[in-house]
């Protein structure tokens, strides 16, 4: 059937983005010396790597885990309406603790870090990234 094409392609491709994201931010963490700790507050701002892009590259990729899991145990468990639903109970429950978290991490976050956290707040989004055309070269600076 094409939705179970269409949903197995679309969780597919946010698990698949999800382990990416995972693996690319603990890379950084080990990188910039940082464990992942029950601290909530890390010692220095990170806005390098992926955090230039999307300020909570691990909660955006536990939502993308969690919802692409969803789409995909849908399809695969092939359940009846009222038990379908089943699949996308984690998406329901687990989702908006996430956002949650990340909520609660921007105020500890601004707490310690002030002004550069908001002024990094203005710049990159929350979770879904911002990505911008190429500007157009005036034809003054086009290397012929």
């Amino acid at each position: 059937m094409v939705i179970d094409i269409v949903f197995l392609l679309i969780g597919g491709g946010c698990l698949l983005i999800g382990v990416l994201l995972q693996i690319k931010w603990h890379r950084l963490w080990e990188k910039e010396g940082i464990r992942h700790t029950k601290k909530k507050t890390p010692e220095k701002l990170i806005t390098s790597g992926l955090y230039q892009y999307v300020r909570h590259p691990h909660y955006l990729s536990n939502i993308l885990l969690t919802f692409g899991g969803s789409m995909v145990a849908y399809v695969l468990l092939d359940l009846s309406f009222p038990w379908s639903i089943l699949p996308f109970l984690p998406s329901i429950l687990f989702i908006p603790f996430f956002i949650l978290g990340a909520v609660e991490e921007e105020r500890h976050l601004t707490e310690k870090f002030g002004d550069d956290y908001r002024s990094y707040q203005n710049r990159v989004p929350m979770f879904i990234p911002r990505f911008k055309l190429a500007k157009e070269s005036s034809p003054s600076t086009i290397n012929k």
